[in-house]
C-alpha cells in the first residue's frame, strides 16, 4: 500500500439533504481540510483520510467514507478532482454525526 499526501485548502461548499443539493453559505473553520491522504493498493484508491472534521468521516481513524464510484478506481488527475469535490460536500442523508449548528446554507435547492 502507498499513500499520496495532498496539501490543499478544501472548504465545505454544499450539502446533500433529502436528496437535494444546497449551497453552504458559512461554515466553522474546523471543517476546512488542509491535508488529506489517498491510500492506494495496486494504483487503485483504497481509502482516504483527512485532517479536519467532516460529517462523512469516522472520527476514530479520520477515514473518509468513500462513495462506491471512487473506491477501487485507478488514480488520475480527474479522480483527484472528484475526491476533492466529494470532500467539499456534506452528505447529510448518510453521515456519522449531526453538524447542523456549524454552518448556514441556502434554503432553496440547487437541483
Amino acid at each position: 500500500m502507498f499513500a499520496l499526501t495532498m496539501k490543499t485548502n478544501i472548504k465545505p461548499k454544499r450539502i446533500i439533504y433529502k436528496n437535494n443539493v444546497h449551497k453552504i453559505l458559512t461554515c466553522d473553520d474546523m471543517f476546512t481540510i488542509t491535508k488529506y491522504k489517498i491510500y492506494l493498493n495496486s494504483n487503485k484508491v483504497y481509502k482516504v483520510t483527512i485532517n479536519a472534521k467532516h460529517p462523512n468521516y469516522d472520527h476514530t481513524n479520520n477515514q473518509f467514507c468513500l462513495p462506491s464510484y471512487i473506491k477501487d478506481q485507478s488514480i488520475s488527475k480527474e479522480l483527484i478532482n472528484i475526491i476533492e469535490n466529494t470532500l467539499a460536500t456534506f452528505n447529510l442523508d448518510n453521515c456519522y454525526y449531526n453538524v447542523w449548528k456549524y454552518f448556514k446554507y441556502e434554503e432553496r435547492s440547487q437541483t
